[in-house]
């Protein structure tokens, strides 16, 4: 994996930061969005690439697996119901049919060999197991903010969903997550926190930052605004979408 590692947490080191790295506008968006589509299941609810800031509630039935041992320690933490596991998508660490449903949420575009996870999510399964991913589109899109947090690609929609029949997943409906506002965003945030970790480390102890209120304000506002603007925006402009599935 390319390495960005620390770069886009650089500012979230201490619990009031990753405070503020959970009120970010794509999670929060992408949070709400999956949420909408998750029912409960007589199963386990598997979030694949949670990290530190998981997209399934935390509940009983919910099992967080990340390739980082640290993310799953500080996520243990704060979503103390949840079940936690360090484990690589490639390689999960369960049983054929035995998880009755997956959510991964921009964690495909971080891994080169991205199919290989995706045929362990219809591995692991059950019959009729749901999957619910959301993943960048369009490579037009792709610059320095895809760049520097270390996504390998944008995706074609209809590469994913041939791909994901030929693996035996069916039923597959698209959804619109984030679209033009969404990447403009996320670009000059992205521009800001690589000049910024350039600096020296002001960031202080003792709480959060003075500007604590107003980026939680600006990214409530936000994230609602990409919502309704993805609802009414055309596919070839939109940047993220989710997918939703059954495995046959």
């Amino acid at each position: 994996m390319r390495e960005v590692a620390g770069r886009f947490d650089q500012l979230f080191r201490d619990d009031s930061y990753l405070e503020l790295k959970n009120q970010l506008f794509s999670y929060t968006l992408r949070r709400r969005h999956v949420r909408r589509l998750l029912n409960r299941s007589n199963g386990i609810l598997l979030d694949v690439g949670s990290g530190i800031s998981p997209i399934a509630p935390g509940r009983r039935d919910t099992l967080y697996a990340d390739v980082g041992a640290e993310a799953i320690r500080v996520l243990s933490r704060r979503e103390r119901e949840a079940a936690v596991a360090v484990a690589d998508a490639m390689r999960l660490p369960f049983q054929d049919g035995s998880i009755a449903a997956v959510v991964c949420s921009e964690m495909l575009e971080h891994i080169d060999k991205d199919v290989d996870a995706l045929r362990e999510f219809h591995r692991v399964l059950t019959p009729g197991g749901t999957l619910t991913i959301t993943f960048p589109i369009h490579p037009y899109y792709y610059t320095f903010d895809d760049e520097y947090v270390g996504h390998f690609r944008r995706y074609r929609l209809p590469d994913m969903l041939a791909r994901l029949q030929d693996l035996g997943f069916r039923e597959c409906k698209v959804r619109k997550v984030a679209g033009f506002l969404e990447k403009l965003a996320t670009y000059f945030m992205v521009r800001g926190s690589s000049l910024m970790s350039s600096e020296p480390d002001q960031q202080g102890e003792g709480g959060p930052p003075w500007w604590g209120v107003p980026y939680r304000l600006f990214n409530a506002v936000w994230s609602r605004l990409c919502a309704v603007e993805a609802a009414i925006e055309p596919m070839p402009l939109i940047t993220i979408v989710s997918v939703q599935c059954r495995k046959g």
